[in-house]
């Protein structure tokens, strides 16, 4: 089942919005607005980003001379096993804190999470650069929703449940063409709002 950013009777609070008739377009606008909000991160920082927890296993191809393995965002790591053959067995175990660590390391004190998977220096191991070679099992996404994804969900959600009286992205506002007023491609607010949860991202109040 999908996971939502902000809820229906939210977005029905919002709109001043009583009874069950408009639920099932209240439920697309809200549903649209949770994945746009993921599918932004995603295009502006490279990784899938999710504002919730979810254990997974995952794989992923080191570039090559690389100490660091660039990973999707991560509340905590499991394991991290590697194939070194090209048969995809999986059967080498790195150990945290010895053979690896997660990167940047202050970011749970700030309720974000790891992005890296660094090897220890004097590990003496090395990515191998097979595609897919390094599996790594543990909780991606985001342990807390933040607010600024909460409020950017909600405004993505109104737009797309008034988007229905908005033919070719033109709010009508007067009786003749001269009152039409053209919606923006981009809401600069919620660009504002999500770029501001990812300090990667330099576009803060562009």
């Amino acid at each position: 089942m999908p996971t939502y950013y902000v809820s229906t009777v939210e977005l029905k609070n919002t709109l001043n919005i009583s009874g069950t008739a408009s639920d099932t377009d209240i439920l697309k606008a809200v549903d649209a607005a949770s994945r746009m909000v993921e599918e932004y991160k995603r295009l502006t920082s490279g990784r899938t980003t999710r504002y919730y927890p979810t254990v997974e296993t995952r794989k992923y191809t080191p570039a090559c001379n690389t100490a660091e393995l660039e990973i999707d965002d991560c509340v905590g790591v499991d394991s991290v096993v590697v194939d070194r053959s090209g048969n995809y067995s999986y059967s080498e175990t790195w150990t945290a804190g010895t053979q690896y660590v997660l990167e940047p390391v202050n970011n749970p004190l700030e309720d974000k999470p790891y992005r890296t998977i660094v090897k220890a220096p004097l590990s003496g191991l090395n990515f191998p650069t097979y595609p897919q070679s390094v599996s790594v099992t543990g909780t991606f996404g985001w342990s807390t929703q933040p607010a600024l994804v909460t409020q950017a969900a909600m405004i993505l959600a109104r737009r797309y449940y008034e988007r229905r009286n908005t033919p070719y992205s033109v709010l009508s506002v007067g009786v003749d063409a001269a009152g039409a007023v053209r919606l923006p491609k981009t809401d600069p607010d919620v660009v504002q709002l999500l770029d501001a949860v990812d300090s990667n991202v330099p576009r803060l109040f562009a």
